[in-house]
């Protein structure tokens, strides 16, 4: 019993935390769902989900990173914590920026593969927009673990429940404007709220490099990807111009890595031997 207030305050704020993360990701919807029409939420649900994608990255670290976060802390290992961070964030961006890139550039076959060529001539726009949001949630997803850690889930509950704050009325004022771009928008901004203020508590528990140079040349590498296959002549069917585009892309993004410097010779060779 006398852990009690411990657990209390531990788990009371992951109630709003649910609610409001709840009400994130399902508001833009259901505005326009009231403000337009049905087929205007299915268009804009079909570009959601493909983008959401994005987030399920960061998820596959779960399973291990919060068990080693929250060891580390308990034993104080806080330079430890410091170095896993940039070296998360780090393959977090050599992984999600061309997946953003790529989602993009395929957004409107795989669209109409999956539903029809009109609804993908609407919602395939929604999809680099979105992605940056689902980008930015797969940070803060990680990040949210130093602050559970550190038992201040109160922290992660006020950053959602703010985010949601501003997300109802940008949906409103935009939805009205630009329709279901203007809710992806909407979206955008209030998950770089959320981002900005989990970041902010989670720099104050534990300071750690932001890995720039990995970004930058994640992003060139991908710029390089995109550009080599707009030129490319891929005229085939639907499916074999998505596994072709995937195949060949990956290749030259993993190749322009390596060329520009982000992996050593030691680190590639680990790379490939694991």
């Amino acid at each position: 019993m006398t852990n009690y207030p411990v657990y209390v305050r531990y788990g009371i704020p992951m109630l709003p935390k649910a609610v409001s993360s709840g009400l994130l990701a399902q508001m833009d919807r259901y505005l326009i769902l009231v403000l337009i029409s049905p087929v205007a939420a299915g268009t804009y649900a079909i570009g959601r989900g493909l983008s959401a994608f994005i987030t399920n990255i960061s998820r596959v670290l779960n399973p291990t990173l919060y068990p080693s976060v929250s060891g580390a802390w308990e034993e104080d290992r806080f330079d430890e914590i410091s170095k896993l961070y940039t070296d998360i964030i780090r393959y977090y961006f050599l992984i999600a920026i061309p997946a953003i890139v790529g989602l993009s550039y395929l957004a409107q076959p795989i669209i109409t593969l999956i539903s029809t060529p009109s609804i993908s001539n609407e919602s395939w726009i929604l999809v680099p927009i979105l992605g940056v949001g689902f980008f930015l949630r797969g940070i803060d997803n990680m990040l949210s673990y130093i602050l559970t850690a550190a038992e201040n889930t109160q922290k992660i509950a006020k950053s959602v429940m703010i985010a949601v704050c501003i997300n109802i009325p940008a949906n409103l004022i935009l939805i009205h404007e630009y329709g279901i771009t203007g809710a992806a928008i909407a979206t955008v901004v209030a998950q770089s709220t959320a981002f900005i203020l989990i970041y902010r508590y989670a720099t104050s528990e534990i300071a750690f490099a932001i890995p720039w140079w990995s970004l930058s040349r994640s992003l060139l590498a991908a710029g390089i990807m995109l550009t080599s296959l707009y030129y490319l002549p891929l005229h085939f069917s639907i499916v074999l111009e998505i596994i072709t585009s995937v195949s060949i892309g990956a290749t030259i993004y993993a190749t322009g890595l390596v060329l520009i410097g982000e992996f050593t010779p030691s680190e590639l060779i680990a790379l490939l031997n694991r």
